[in-house]
């Protein structure tokens, strides 16, 4: 048996889900963008991300996200 060396995305979205509920936004962008990646059609993550640039005050990006 072989681990797989690419963990599938929600791993990566588990992860910003939890730094985004301890209000480590910044931590958690980058968790978010790496499931985004590997699932670049999920409007759950696409909402995520639109969320934490919200709370970061960047508002463009927050737009752009929630279109997608």
């Amino acid at each position: 048996m072989r681990l797989n060396p690419f963990p599938p995305y929600y791993v990566y979205r588990n992860m910003g889900q939890s730094y985004l509920l301890k209000g480590q936004y910044e931590k958690a962008l980058p968790e978010f963008k790496k499931a985004l990646q590997l699932l670049p059609k999920s409007s759950q993550i696409h909402t995520n991300l639109a969320v934490i640039y919200i709370l970061l005050g960047r508002e463009k990006e927050a737009r752009a996200s929630a279109d997608k």
